[in-house]
């Protein structure tokens, strides 16, 4: 749960029980264009931001963003993400220019009180040169002060 004094998206507020923000980290490669990004906890939304199909890519050069820093109660809690890409494929993928991949993944979190905890939400490529392009979006998971990382499901 957040307090009312909690700002979603900014980067001024602590997390009480553990801790630390939340941030997003977009390592896609150049074939994927970031198009909008959607983060939510237990139903609230802590971001939300989207480029329009034909105006500006203010997301294109976002390396990594903050996503919440705010007060949230010790307990179980899930956090889900939505990311929409559009391909920017050349060569051998040209075909799939301009197609969209929608990619979605939640995370069950424990938040123990006192214990500092940092959550990474990185958006990667899965696979490797042989793997369709189709099957590489990816999202991670990286909780930094319990216990490792995982991907969503």
């Amino acid at each position: 749960m957040t307090t009312p004094a909690a700002k979603p998206g900014g980067a001024d507020h602590v997390i009480v029980g553990g801790c630390a923000p939340i941030v997003f980290e977009n390592r896609m490669g150049s074939h994927f264009r970031l198009r909008s990004v959607h983060v939510d906890l237990d139903g609230t939304t802590l971001l939300e931001k989207t480029d329009p199909p034909d105006g500006p890519n203010s997301l294109f050069d976002v390396h990594e963003m903050p996503v919440f820093v705010g007060q949230v109660a010790p307990g179980g809690h899930d956090i889900h993400v939505v990311l929409v890409y559009v391909s920017r494929a050349f060569g051998i993928y040209s075909y799939t220019r301009n197609y969209k991949f929608t990619v979605r993944s939640t995370q069950a979190l424990s938040i123990t009180a006192g214990r500092p905890l940092q959550l990474q939400i990185v958006a990667y490529e899965k696979g490797g040169p042989m793997t369709p392009i189709e099957e590489r979006p990816a999202i991670r998971f990286f909780v930094v002060g319990q216990a490792g990382s995982a991907e969503g499901r």
